[in-house]
């Protein structure tokens, strides 16, 4: 065992290259309460990067185990793996990281190892604490600690890797980051407290950060010749496409290149100009494309065309370029993505997986394994129903109560037209029945009070409604006012979060999880505009993050795993199990009732719930 000369952060450095050195420290972590740890590799993809070396520290030294380096002295594996498993594994042993989704899945997979006891990650932490910051580790070690980190390139130069480094100063790096992590738990712990976010920590996002790391380690079974096969017709249509243009222009023209597509659409065919880009030239943007597609054939084939190419690029070759050996794509949930607390996802980004495309229908493709079922369970408007949970509106609370289409029962209260006529009504286009007059009156009455009733909880305003829905300003004004008069408890509940903000400078969701607004307090009005707008979206849509975790916390600890069943996805309101298919339909009834009942509003939650093959059938 190798002493380094410096401390860090009032801590001894070692580096530890005989067994026997091994042994001595995992007997010290053994003896600790909290340890931290942190993985160095040879990539980011923990399905396929080998492990380098791993550092820790129990708050009174760190040490780094190198175990995969080009050169030098180092441990095998399988004596690490022996050495170390009863570390991991005990549970009396708390573990800090800072991002543990990722050194929990490098240990899991490459060791074999169960990470048990109390799990603390300081980049979680960090987000709780401040959110709109970065959070990076040598960023929250300056800002916390007052400490700066020695950068990678430091250590292993510009182009080198960190296997090529040498052994005692990728050491020297490596400890650090483990004494830095167990260093900014120290500071952050009593700071949760301070601000009550310790529960929200321990008891929401800390138990959450393994089940999205088993979510994405389990990942989502691709039908490759789905896939090839559409890829195929999709070339197909690409050609007509082009022929058509041809024949109706009589002449070939790049399809890909906006200037050429803007010159025929625009100075030969003279069509209206929709909108123009930063540099003033004509738009020809899929927006664009899709409006002149409805006024010219020339302009349909062209958004045919575009259409199709991104569809063919982006979600079947780049699918199939990230298909992992296993036949699955497993993709990134990025637990600290967003500042209102909801997911975002990526590598493949799930939640721009088209839903409604009738021709290539591309989430056909996302497929449960042979012998299992899919459940695909949606909440149904879990953003209103929280809307109606804080603002106890009463319209809004009796019409979920009695189980009303809620934008229907808002178009009925703001037209005076019967309710019943705006169900009728929808009934008839469901079924592909002749409309009525008054039934598209009615439709188009229920369309502006589902572009109200969402658009509250963005901040949409009367300028934004009038261009949505086609109308003035004036009426859409009018229409606002007039809604806030028969939905007051809304209005009240808008005006208190506004007010609040002002006055503590954040607002809490339904974990007591911040989101803080300091523009709230800006001499400009536009910046405190925004921030009011941001307010309300934050407490409505944070308190829907908050509600999908606790739901998918008790999915994964206390239900799924009755079944065999298994997490693969969570892309917006909607929650994706894989099941063996002989207990698909008794699992599912559980997994309804654990998204009816895990948190309790003032109003019922509802979901739409299907067993399917797959993602496609499941809508």
């Amino acid at each position: 065992m190798i002493k380094l000369e410096k401390d860090t952060l009032g801590m001894e450095r070692f580096i530890v290259l005989s067994k026997q050195g091994l042994k001595d420290m995992a007997k010290e972590l053994e003896a600790s309460d909290v340890i931290s740890f942190d993985t160095e590799t040879t990539g980011l993809n923990y399905r396929t990067c080998q492990l380098v070396g791993v550092s820790f520290c129990n708050g009174e030294k760190g040490w780094y185990v190198p175990l995969g380096h080009t050169e030098g002295e180092q441990l095998p594996l399988y004596f690490f793996i022996d050495t170390l498993r009863g570390v991991f594994e005990n549970e009396e042993i708390a573990k800090v990281c800072h991002n543990m989704k990722f050194d929990y899945q490098i240990v899991t997979n490459i060791c074999g190892f169960d990470i048990k006891g109390q799990w603390l990650d300081t980049m979680i932490a960090g987000w709780l604490l401040d959110e709109n910051d970065k959070l990076g580790l040598k960023h929250l070690s300056k800002k916390y600690l007052d400490y700066t980190q020695i950068e990678f390139e430091e250590v292993a130069g510009k182009k080198a890797r960190f296997q090529d480094a040498s052994i005692l100063d990728a050491g020297a790096y490596a400890i650090d980051d483990a004494i830095v992590t167990y260093r900014l738990m120290q500071f952050m712990a009593p700071r949760l407290e301070m601000e009550q976010l310790t529960k929200v920590f321990l008891e929401v996002e800390m138990p959450f950060v393994r089940v999205l790391a088993d979510m994405e380690m389990e990942g989502f079974t691709l039908d490759v010749d789905y896939l090839e096969k559409m890829g195929e017709w999709i070339d197909g249509e690409l050609v007509k496409a082009q022929q058509k243009v041809l024949e109706l222009t009589g002449k070939p023209i790049n399809m890909n290149s906006p200037k050429q597509v803007a010159d025929l659409l625009f100075e030969e065919l003279k069509l209206p100009i929709v909108k123009r880009t930063s540099t003033g030239a004509p738009s020809t943007d899929a927006e664009v494309l899709s409006i002149v597609a409805k006024k010219n054939e020339v302009a349909s084939y062209i958004h045919r065309f575009k259409k199709l190419s991104k569809i063919k690029g982006t979600y079947i070759t780049g699918l199939l370029e990230r298909l992992q050996d296993d036949g699955k794509v497993h993709g990134s949930f990025n637990h600290t993505g967003t500042v209102t607390g909801r997911l975002s996802s990526s590598n493949p980004n799930l939640q721009n997986i088209p839903s409604r495309d009738k021709e290539t229908k591309i989430k056909t493709a996302f497929i449960a394994p042979k012998g299992y079922k899919m459940i695909n369970a949606d909440f149904s408007q879990i953003e209103l129903r929280i809307m109606a949970h804080f603002s106890l509106d009463k319209a809004m609370v009796e019409a979920y109560e009695r189980g009303e289409d809620i934008h229907a029962r808002t178009a009925s209260q703001l037209s005076g037209v019967p309710y019943e006529d705006f169900r009728e009504a929808s009934r008839k286009k469901d079924a592909d029945e002749p409309l009525s007059e008054h039934d598209l009156r009615c439709l188009t009455l229920r369309q502006l009070a589902k572009s109200v009733n969402f658009g509250l909880i963005y901040g949409m305003g009367p300028q934004s409604l009038a261009m949505s829905e086609g109308i003035t300003e004036k009426e859409a004004r009018d229409y606002i006012n007039d809604y806030f008069s028969k939905f007051s408890g809304v209005k009240k509940f808008i005006d208190k979060t506004h007010s609040l903000c002002a006055k503590y400078g954040y607002v809490r969701s339904l974990t007591g999880r911040k989101r803080r607004l300091p523009n709230i307090h800006h001499e400009q009005f536009k910046y405190v505009a925004s921030a009011r707008r941001r307010a309300v979206n934050s407490k409505i849509q944070g308190s829907a993050g908050d509600l999908m975790k606790l739901v998918m916390n008790e999915l994964y600890y206390n239900v799924l795993p009755k079944y065999g069943a298994k997490l693969i996805s969570q892309v917006h309101d909607e929650i994706i199990v894989i099941v063996p298919e002989e207990v698909a339909e008794e699992c599912k009834e559980a997994v309804a009732d654990a998204m009816k009942n895990t948190v309790k509003l003032r109003v019922p939650i509802e979901v739409d719930i299907r067993v399917c093959d797959n993602w496609y059938e499941g809508h």
